[in-house]
């Protein structure tokens, strides 16, 4: 009996021992602090709009200056008042002072009108009955707003003026500077205007073509 008890006791002490050796529970890992979803600078401040390079007026004065108050003048006489988007910010030109042959860049904000002088009439396709030709602007005279004018060789080749866009409160309408016209055997223009120089250039031109535009703005 004393053995048993004996055995008991020990079996006792050496769990409580056991008990006392296992490693204590370890704590929860802590969660690290989300971040603010909103910009801020190093003092904790949220960034302005000017710092995110986010600049509201500027992109709206960007898009303005582009739309510009056109009066267009048709062949006829008829004009048309509209807005209409510019895209480039300068023209480049050949101009001729005093028998010198200049090149020159025009900012486009200094434009205040141009007047189509002469067409030439360019060969586009061979015909039985005669010859179609598309009739493009020769003689360009430009005027800026400080007071200059420059008769701008090669038409209006390499601007953004041969055909304008122009919206008022009408809709919107496509005005063009050149115009496609045909030369029958008998010499006859399918458009009915006059015969042509020799040099294939005139100073007439189709009704509903532009003959002069003026910046308003």
């Amino acid at each position: 009996m004393i053995r048993k008890l004996l055995i008991l006791f020990f079996f006792i002490i050496l769990n409580i021992n056991i008990s006392a050796q296992k490693s204590p529970k370890l704590p929860n890992e802590p969660k690290l602090p989300e971040m603010p979803k909103e910009e801020r600078d190093s003092r904790g401040d949220k960034k302005s709009n000017s710092e995110n390079g986010k600049n509201s007026d500027q992109d709206s004065t960007d898009i303005n200056s582009a739309n510009r108050e056109l009066l267009v003048t048709l062949c006829d006489g008829r004009k048309v008042k509209g807005k209409w988007e510019q895209k480039e910010k300068e023209i480049n030109l050949t101009h001729i002072k005093e028998g010198i042959k200049y090149q020159k860049k025009i900012q486009a904000s200094n434009m205040l009108s141009v007047k189509i002088l002469t067409w030439k009439a360019v060969t586009f396709k061979e015909e039985k009955d005669g010859t179609a030709y598309k009739m493009i602007p020769s003689q360009v005279r430009l005027e800026t707003r400080t007071g200059e004018t420059y008769d701008k060789d090669m038409g209006l080749d390499g601007t953004e003026y041969n055909i304008l866009k122009l919206e008022n409160e009408n809709g919107h309408a496509t005005i063009y500077s050149l115009w496609m016209d045909f030369l029958s055997k008998d010499g006859s223009w399918y458009t009915k205007l006059d015969k042509i120089t020799a040099d294939k250039e005139r100073k007439d031109c189709f009704k509903d073509v532009m003959v002069e535009m003026k910046f308003l703005n």
